[in-house]
This record gives C-alpha cells, sequence and structure tokens, in this order.
C-alpha cells in the first residue's frame, strides 16, 4: 500500500488517498486506489474518530479476494499491550472465545507506563457482510474485521467498495456500555 497524495487536511478532516499494489507479479501493478475520509467525532470521555475507506478496483477484471482467516481493517496496540492485552467484543467474547466471530465492535486495552488505555473499532451497518468477523490474535496485540473469512469476494471495476469504521482510544478501563452507546450513535448514521 502506497499513499498517493493528501487531498485535505484540516483540525477536524483529513482525505487522502493510497494505492494497493499486487507485488506478486513480474512487474508490480496497481490494482486498487483507495481514499480514506478521517473526521473527529466530539465525545466527551473518549478521542473519536470515523474513517470512511473507498476502494475502486483499477484493473479491467475484478480483484478477487479469496477466503482467508484475517485481513481488511486491523488495530495493532501498543508494544507495551505484548504482555497482557485484553480483548473484548460487543457480544461480550474474549480473545480466545472471540476469535472469528461476528461482532459490531471489539476492543484492546492493556497497560501502558502503568496506566490503563486502549482503542475500539466498531464496524457499521451497513459494512459488507456486517457484523464481519474478527480475527483476535491469541498472543499479539491485534485485531481486525475480516469479510473473507466468511468466503472469498470480489471488488468489481467501476464499483466503490465502501466500508465505514469508528475508532475511539480511550484512558482507564474500558466501558461497553459507553463503546455499545458509541456504536448505536454510528449505527443511525446513513450512508
Amino acid at each position: 500500500i502506497e499513499h498517493l497524495r493528501t487531498i485535505h487536511a484540516s483540525d477536524g478532516l483529513i482525505v487522502t488517498v493510497l494505492q494497493h499494489v499486487d507485488d506478486t507479479r513480474a512487474t508490480p501493478t496497481p490494482v486498487l486506489v483507495e481514499t480514506w475520509q478521517l473526521a473527529h467525532v466530539p465525545h466527551t470521555t473518549m478521542h473519536v474518530f470515523d474513517l470512511i475507506s473507498t476502494q475502486v478496483c483499477i484493473t479491467q477484471r475484478p480483484l478477487v479476494i479469496e477466503e482467508y482467516h484475517y485481513g481488511a481493517m486491523g488495530i495493532r496496540g501498543a508494544e507495551a499491550f505484548e504482555n497482557g492485552a485484553e480483548m473484548l467484543t460487543s457480544e461480550g467474547h474474549d480473545r480466545v472465545s472471540g476469535n472469528h466471530t461476528t461482532a459490531k465492535w471489539a476492543a484492546l486495552s492493556g497497560e501502558v507506563d502503568g496506566a490503563i488505555c486502549g482503542i475500539a473499532a466498531l464496524g457499521h451497518p451497513q459494512n459488507f457482510r456486517a457484523p464481519q468477523p474478527v480475527p483476535l490474535h491469541p498472543d499479539a496485540p491485534y485485531f481486525c474485521f475480516a469479510p473473507m473469512i466468511q468466503g472469498r469476494f470480489e471488488i468489481t471495476p467501476g464499483e466503490p467498495y465502501v466500508s465505514r469504521f469508528r475508532f475511539a482510544a480511550f484512558d482507564g478501563p474500558m466501558d461497553a456500555d459507553a463503546v455499545d452507546q458509541l456504536w448505536d450513535n454510528f449505527a443511525k448514521q446513513a450512508e
């Protein structure tokens, strides 16, 4: 994935363009152009932003995404989380019972410099195959939303593949009720 250009950057909004390159070919070939729109969301206790990802296939044929056990939009926690990060999904699952289950949101938290903190990622109900499966790594502080777990799909030229996510960073223990409320508000947003 290569950064192509930033279209807009202000206090409340950043729009940037990325290019996905297939480097398995003899000559690396661009296959997708992706635009990220990141918008600040005011919140009283968390640092929140929304991300809208719009991917456009720029080849003549559809881009085939094969069934796989992880991929797509991911979160990697702080290096300090390596020894003892906790994970929780909207369905109440931890990193063991929640691996590959579907969830509206997932969160990762742990201790950094003696204080508990974390981040939650929320998938929008209009996303493809929502609620999407979330692979929760058994050891590393990492999880992602991965619709390819449920099988192969294609991104067709001329048909934008749009995904919406909300991210919320928090200090202190995670408050599942507050994240549920954040998801409810996010889910009410129209396209």
